[in-house]
């Protein structure tokens, strides 16, 4: 898996990097450095209510842009200048942008369903609510939308529904925390819920998420550039007084600054004060306070007792009583007592809580996966970690293996769940078995790619890629070169596009 790379059509790729001068933060920006963990994720289709399970795909050809669905059908014949944004794979609402004026800086959106038929008329202007996180994972904001009548902003649903009146200066999302909407009303800040639903009225100059996806309430910002905290019951809990408030607070601790960093609790009672200690505090883990000194990471407890030195150009917590720490650009494990449990032997390391696992990273790009009882298991490119089908996917330099999260190697058709193809090897060639592993597909690809999602898998033979349907039938002849794609990936004759952040298809050769 490489970078994602622009496709050639320079022309095309302008158009949407014009759009984005005009809304880099609502329509571009979730195309620009959305996580590719959205480019192939599946879920039911409910708009309808049809009990359809098929979901929908911008796609690029001759030029023009269209929508098809994840059989491979075309749903809006692609004769759009600009790229038909799809904000939900699963709902066929698609948002269209036209009349883009570069010399004015406007242009005008409308919204399509399924039968290419305008939805969601009588406002000026639709427009996404795009969400981030702090490592640039990108989400829409499930059936809502930002509408704007004569200047006023407000919320509706994919059916239509206004959730919040049109009465607003502005909305947008509270960066970082899925259904938080920030909502501006007479220059003042507040926030309501994917339902419309208020939470904090219109009064702050700023709102922060406390904790990750504001799990521990919001930090709020007064006219007077002071901090406090309104807990998620929507009352205030500390009383706007400080000169900042960091977002990593724990649950009822929150690290603050009053002339030095403190850690308070929810009755303002001071737990722990740098006092000259140290120059900051940085996290905080049940009684553990991750802290730093002369730039070095240390751990104190809640009484200001010495755990780890500040020595470590990095401290991160785990699980237990474990931190990923780092020295002398290497990283290791240490536990509370700063003895080594894994050397500092890695270029990066990575807690993965949803899996329990650690995986550390080799000067060489492979990757050493550990347990969570910090035993090595596994070496190779870690390709996919499925928490829902419980499996690892390995890369082992020739093939890749499956393993269960007791690292148990599995074969394919025991891991992946739903599949009616599973690759197979034999004598340097690709084909494909059933769950029985009988043969379906004979060995004769020179290189394939597991079934997808929805049923179609690719396939190379003398350097070109084409891609089967579930049942094993050639659905497009092999005929693309894909050499510089990133990721192959066919929805019937169509495949992924070279740049990954617009999450299109294409037919081009």
């Amino acid at each position: 898996m490489g970078d994602g790379r622009r496709y050639e059509k320079e022309k095309t790729q302008l158009n949407i990097k014009k759009v984005g001068v005009f809304i880099l933060a609502v329509l571009v920006i979730i195309m620009i450095i959305v996580s590719l963990q959205k480019i192939l994720s599946k879920t039911n289709n409910n708009l309808s209510s049809t009990g359809s399970n098929v979901e929908y795909f911008s796609v690029y050809t001759n030029g023009k842009w269209g929508v098809i669905d994840s059989n491979g059908n075309t749903v809006i014949d692609p004769t759009y200048n600009e790229m038909i944004i799809v904000p939900d794979s699963q709902k066929p609402v698609f948002l269209c942008v036209y009349n883009v004026d570069l010399n004015d800086e406007t242009y005008e959106t409308k919204v399509l369903n399924q039968n290419n038929q305008e939805i969601l008329t009588g406002y000026d202007k639709v427009e996404l609510l795009d969400n981030y996180d702090e490592n640039y994972n990108i989400w829409q904001e499930k059936n809502i939308l930002k509408v704007e009548k004569n200047g006023k902003y407000g919320i509706v649903n994919y059916d239509g529904k206004v959730l919040l009146s049109l009465e607003y200066d502005d909305i947008q999302t509270l960066k970082g925390a899925s259904n938080n909407i920030t909502i501006v009303k007479d220059g003042k800040m507040g926030l309501c819920n994917g339902l419309g639903e208020i939470i904090i009225d219109p009064q702050y100059k700023k709102i922060l998420p406390l904790g990750d996806n504001a799990q521990n309430g919001y930090i709020v910002v007064d006219s007077n550039n002071k901090y406090g905290i309104v807990g998620t019951n929507k009352k205030v809990t500390i009383e706007p007084k400080y000169t900042d408030i960091k977002e990593e607070s724990g649950a009822n601790q929150y690290i603050v600054k009053d002339g030095n960093w403190e850690l308070i609790n929810n009755q303002n009672e001071v737990l722990l004060n740098s006092n000259g200690a140290f120059d900051d505090i940085i996290a905080v883990n049940g009684n553990n306070v991750i802290v730093k000194q002369n730039n070095k990471y240390g751990v104190v407890d809640i009484n200001g007792k010495i755990e780890i030195p500040c020595q470590y150009d990095y401290l991160g917590y785990t699980f237990e009583n474990y931190y990923i720490a780092e020295k002398s650009n290497k990283y290791g494990l240490i536990d509370l007592g700063n003895n080594t449990k894994i050397k500092f032997n890695y270029v990066s390391m990575y807690y993965r809580n949803d899996a329990d696992i650690i995986e550390a990273g080799n000067s060489n790009n492979t990757t050493d996966v550990y347990d969570n009882g910090l035993n090595k298991k596994v070496t190779g490119v870690v390709s996919e970690v499925n928490v829902d089908d419980g499996y690892i996917k390995i890369w082992n330099g020739t093939d890749y293996q499956y393993y269960n999260f007791k690292f148990e190697p599995k074969q394919n058709n025991e891991v992946l769940s739903g599949k009616t193809l599973y690759l197979s090897k034999k004598d340097g060639k690709y084909g494909y078995i059933n769950k029985s592993g009988d043969v379906v597909v004979d060995y004769i690809y020179d290189d394939a790619t597991e079934q997808n999602a929805y049923g179609f898998a690719a396939v190379k033979k003398d350097g070109l890629w084409g891609s089967i349907n579930k049942m094993g039938v050639v659905v497009a002849q092999p005929q693309y070169n894909l050499d510089i794609n990133p990721i192959v990936d066919f929805i019937g004759k169509w495949y992924l596009g070279k740049d990954l952040n617009l999450n299109y298809y294409t037919d081009e050769k």
